[in-house]
């Protein structure tokens, strides 16, 4: 038996409104004999409800997304991160010949020690690293390219931007700069940098015959054997603008190959690979030039050895 929670009125199981004082049983709590119900009457959702919730329901799918590719990056870029964060503390620890030992044999090459040590000391602050943190992180080609800041024993942080490549199993630091710092390191011998201060330019040029399947060059900084199918190479940008227009070519004396041209997307610094198959036109035992040219005239160079 049910009773009207108005006038306390016996209720029928059918009844919509109570016959003694006209209360609406719907939207109201009734008492029934032992026990006492408050749920509110059931509604059906609304297209704008619907709506929201779908949105929502996206929302948190894209926010899951984001939290996965971010998962995965951290995970392929984790190694490479530590490898530079030991190389800062090596640094810290005044053991420089040691730092240069963990750079890629391709930053050796063009890089003697005391070029690495003059570089260290007109970036100071990467001899008193005392935490890093990297918010940025991309590998493309085997390279794994980082960005963050760094904070020295005083609670200095400098913005800094890294590359790094995987040599025997072990990654390798190949390039480092301090945004509005000295220049980055390495410089290329033979390479012509420009006079102005700021602008795009060129770091390092890495020549390999042809790449292995992670991507990586094979045999960087060494000739070039004879017979080879592929000429491969990474050349890192630096400070480039969006569209900014790159050639490059290969050349000898006054006899060069077709450029190759392309348009740089995005903005900042990037890796710029370059590969040419030598399989129908291969080259003579020799020394080359391979050139890149930004805009309209920064001329950049690398020389190498085909035996």
């Amino acid at each position: 038996m049910s009773f009207c929670t108005n006038c306390g009125a016996a209720l029928n199981e059918s009844d919509r409104f109570c016959a003694s004082c006209g209360q609406p049983l719907e939207t109201e709590s009734v008492i029934h004999s032992g026990s006492v119900s408050t749920d509110p009457p059931k509604r059906r959702l609304s297209g704008c409800a619907l709506a929201a919730i779908a949105g929502a329901a996206l929302a948190a799918l894209t926010i899951v997304i984001l939290l996965v590719v971010f998962w995965a990056a951290s995970s392929l870029t984790g190694p490479a991160v530590e490898a530079l964060e030991a190389h800062f503390a090596t640094l810290k620890l005044g053991q420089i010949e040691a730092a240069y030992q963990e750079t890629a044999s391709a930053f050796q090459q063009v890089t003697p020690l005391e070029a690495y040590r003059h570089f260290l000391e007109s970036n100071p602050a990467l001899l008193d690293v005392s935490g890093a943190k990297f918010d940025e992180r991309g590998i493309e080609n085997g390279l794994v390219t980082v960005k963050g800041a760094i904070t020295d024993s005083q609670g200095q942080k400098r913005s800094v931007e890294a590359q790094l490549r995987k040599e025997a199993g072990v990654w390798k630091v190949q390039a480092i700069q301090l945004p509005g710092g000295a220049d980055p390191a390495p410089r290329i011998p033979g390479t012509v940098v420009p006079q102005a201060a700021a602008g795009s330019s060129v770091g390092t040029i890495l020549i390999g015959a042809g790449r292995r399947p992670d991507g990586s060059l094979i045999n960087p900084g060494l000739p070039i054997p004879q017979g080879t199918e592929k000429l491969s190479a990474d050349i890192a940008l630096l400070n480039h603008p969006e569209g900014e227009r790159v050639r490059v070519w290969i050349e000898q004396g006054t006899n060069r190959t077709e450029p190759i041209e392309s348009m740089v997307e995005g903005s900042g610094n990037g890796n710029l690979p370059f590969e040419l198959n030598l399989r129908d036109t291969p080259f003579a035992a020799g020394h080359y030039r391979l050139v890149v040219v930004l805009g309209a005239d920064k001329r950049f160079i690398q020389d190498f050895e085909v035996q």
